[in-house]
C-alpha cells in the first residue's frame, strides 16, 4: 500500500501508522511533475496500482494557527475571498483529482 502526501516526512509517518507493508509516496495533486515522477516510481516499483483514492482536498489556504472559527468564518465568506484563494482550492480539489488518474498510470 502507497499512502501519497505532498510532504515526504508526514507521509511516512502516516504510513508507519498504517501499517508495515506501507509506503509513502512524495505526490503533489497540484504538480504536474510530482504527479509524473510518482506514476513513474509506482510503474517502476509495482507495475500498476488496483485500487486508486484520491482523497486530497483543502478548504482553504489562509486558516492561520489559532485563528477563532468566527474570524475564519468573515474570511472565507464568499464576498471576502480573493480569486486567488478560490483558484487554489480549485486545483487541489477538482484539477488535481482529475490530473492523478490520468498520469497514465496502469490501473489493474
Amino acid at each position: 500500500m502507497l499512502v501519497g502526501s505532498r510532504n515526504l516526512e508526514r507521509g511516512e509517518a502516516a504510513a508507519k501508522e498504517v501499517g508495515p507493508d506501507t509506503r509513502a509516496l512524495q505526490l503533489d495533486v497540484t504538480d504536474q511533475a510530482s504527479i509524473t515522477a510518482a506514476a513513474e516510481r509506482i510503474r517502476k516499483e509495482l507495475g500498476r496500482l488496483d485500487v486508486l483514492v484520491n482523497n486530497a482536498a483543502i478548504s482553504n489556504t489562509s486558516k492561520l494557527p489559532g485563528m477563532s472559527v468566527q474570524d475564519y468564518a468573515k474570511l472565507t465568506r464568499p464576498s471576502n475571498v480573493s480569486l486567488d484563494e478560490v483558484r487554489t482550492v480549485w486545483e487541489t480539489n477538482v484539477f488535481g483529482v482529475l490530473s492523478t488518474p490520468r498520469a497514465k498510470t496502469p490501473v489493474c
